[in-house]
């Protein structure tokens, strides 16, 4: 018995070492899987823009000191803007969206506060029907621009911004929807980011780009993650200003093609400009930070608030 007990003693400790290295395997292994972040898809009309966005997350993370923590997933299925922000804020569906803000949307997600798009979606140039450019090129400023109808989709803060400032705006429940509202003369003219409207009027040729006017207001764009998501908005903020400081945000962000075009093309500083006032703009948004924007908000810091 004694000679038994001795042998399994000596068996068990000579098999313990084999079992604690496979344990430490799978644990590794376990460990180094990636962490699976899912967005939303594109659609026909925005497909450009969803790539600058998940292709710019994809530089963040690379740059993060955790480039193979996470990997990407498109969510094919797309849903409004309200829906996709109450699914991410309760852990669902998505991972992480960007979006424009509001102060509605950071009390909901935690926001990385860093513009993607250097406040450019504050630019809002129109999309018109052929044909309509000489009712445009009179207005000169905004109350003549009250006499014309907007579409937008109900749920985006713009919306609200153009109504707060006597726009008239018939709200749509989707995106898509809103071009042929417009082709059908359900409205007059359709404000689009100036980092958008390249892209969309070439998908809808029957629609052209307004020569004269910009509304103009201070926005920013953001990647946003679940309330309950601390270090995934470290990891991204963390990235994020990695990437400006080494300088390649910048290289990505003028290099693009939407960048690239609407700057080449689109004359925002030959534009008649009509200054927007925004009550929404959350207190933290960093307006003074001037390495986070296109150019200095000072045409616009008196648009904060009435």
């Amino acid at each position: 018995m004694r000679a038994f007990l001795s042998s399994l003693i000596t068996n068990s400790f000579t098999c313990l070492p084999a079992l604690l290295l496979a344990s430490l395997a799978v644990l590794a292994e376990s460990k180094s899987e990636p962490i699976t972040l899912r967005y939303p898809a594109s659609s026909a009309s925005n497909a450009e823009q969803v790539d600058y966005f998940s292709d710019l997350l994809k530089l963040a993370l690379q740059a993060s000191g955790s480039p193979d923590r996470y990997k990407l997933e498109k969510v094919d299925k797309s849903y409004s803007q309200r829906r996709s922000v109450q699914e991410l804020s309760q852990g669902k569906l998505y991972d992480v969206l960007w979006t424009v803000t509001n102060k509605e949307r950071e009390l909901k997600l935690r926001p990385i506060r860093i513009p993607l798009l250097k406040g450019l979606i504050g630019y809002r140039i129109f999309l018109i029907r052929a044909g309509d450019q000489q009712r445009f090129s009179q207005i000169q400023n905004k109350e003549q621009l009250s006499k014309l109808l907007a579409g937008q989709a109900a749920q985006w803060p713009d919306t609200a911004i153009l109504q707060h400032n006597g726009l008239p705006v018939i709200g749509a429940t989707f995106y898509e929807s809103l071009f042929g509202m417009l082709k059908a003369g359900r409205f007059d003219y359709f404000p689009r980011g100036a980092n958008e409207i390249s892209a969309e009027a070439a998908l809808h040729p029957s629609l052209k780009i307004e020569e004269d006017l910009a509304l103009v207001y201070p926005s920013a764009m953001y990647f946003y993650v679940s309330p309950d998501n601390e270090a995934l908005a470290k990891i991204i903020e963390a990235g994020l200003q990695n990437i400006i400081a080494s300088g390649d945000f910048d290289t990505y962000f003028y290099s693009h093609p939407s960048i690239q075009d609407l700057i080449s093309s689109l004359n925002l500083k030959q534009r008649r400009a009509i200054i927007l006032k925004r009550v929404d703009l959350p207190e933290q948004t960093p307006i003074d930070v001037q390495k986070f924007w296109f150019q200095s908000l000072s045409n616009t810091e008196s648009a904060l608030s009435d």
